[in-house]
């Protein structure tokens, strides 16, 4: 919040937003302290100037008038379930059915089941940036996320280079003894969580990866740059970037303090409310969006539940 009301000092702006993507993060916070934080929430929301985008510039890439109807119904759906409008309301949510044509089928093994359809042939078509710009893989959680980046990386051949993180005190803290004693390295190497990398960074020749540090914008390695690892050396990487104006480059990745430059991203996380939305919302063209949901104790199921919090619209 702190940063809306930044904009209360500055001079007259109006500030794009969209209330159906990711909601401010609130650490432990409850669903009232989340609302509670958005910008519309903020007693600047009143001098705010409101501008509605109707139109999913995402998907105008159909010429047909056939191709026009699916894509209309398409973006329609999305709205929907941007708006929580769609479903059986179960629990402050909603239980929505996924078309059929964008269910995957669970072979038993949920990660190979995706990455079957979703990169196929990988192994002879890993230097093809064009194969690697147009797919991703979306999951809920950074588990699932690692899992189903390891599981890509084994596809792979050739030998897996590992790269650590520190795992020691800053030995120039006045208290860095006793912090040392707290703070064991094997408690320091099991830290997962959002915003910080893993204490071990597995990586191939052939590994599509995201940086995530702002090293040199202007020549394009920015934050959320895609790159395909051409070179493992010790503390450099060479790449090839595969997107953005400086797509095809090769360039060279140094390893920086504190913290990795860089993740894989066969796989990417997104959550909380207005997760299927992000999700769903992401492609240019509804054939290729596909879902998996894995089989539970009841079996096999064509539904989910989408989060949306209704109340963070109500004065839009």
């Amino acid at each position: 919040m702190g940063g809306y009301h930044c904009i209360n000092r500055s001079p007259p702006s109006s500030p794009l937003c969209t209330q159906y993507t990711i909601l401010p993060v609130i650490p432990k916070g409850s669903r009232q302290d989340v609302v509670s934080a958005t910008i519309n929430a903020s007693y600047i929301w009143r001098n705010c100037e409101v501008s509605r985008l109707t139109k999913n510039m995402r998907l105008q890439s159909m010429s047909s008038s056939d191709e026009s109807v699916q894509l209309s119904r398409f973006a329609e759906w999305i709205a929907n379930i941007g708006d929580g409008t769609i479903g059986d309301e179960v629990d402050d949510a909603y239980n929505i059915e996924i078309p059929e044509n964008m269910l995957i089928q669970d072979n038993g093994d949920p990660i190979d089941s995706f990455a079957q359809v979703i990169y196929p042939n990988i192994e002879q078509r890993i230097e093809d940036p064009k194969y690697l710009q147009d797919r991703a893989i979306l999951a809920p959680t950074l588990d699932v996320v690692d899992a189903v980046n390891d599981y890509m990386i084994g596809k792979l051949s050739g030998d897996c280079h590992k790269y650590y993180s520190s795992n020691t005190v800053c030995k120039s803290d006045s208290n860095g003894d006793m912090l040392g004693d707290v703070h064991a390295p094997e408690f320091l190497n099991s830290i997962k969580c959002s915003g910080v990398s893993n204490h071990e960074l597995n990586l191939k020749v052939g590994t599509p990866v995201m940086l995530l540090r702002n090293i040199d914008p202007s020549n394009g390695l920015c934050n959320g740059t895609r790159l395909l690892i051409i070179r493992l050396g010790s503390y450099v990487l060479e790449c090839k970037i595969l997107t953005g104006h400086s797509a095809d480059d090769k360039v060279l990745v140094p390893r920086l303090s504190l913290t990795y430059t860089f993740r894989c991203t066969c796989s990417i996380q997104v959550s909380t409310h207005g997760q299927l939305y992000v999700a769903v919302s992401r492609v240019t063209n509804p054939t290729v969006l596909k879902i998996l949901f894995c089989s539970d104790e009841d079996g096999e199921t064509n539904s989910t539940v989408n989060v949306v919090y209704k109340e963070v619209f109500q004065n839009l």
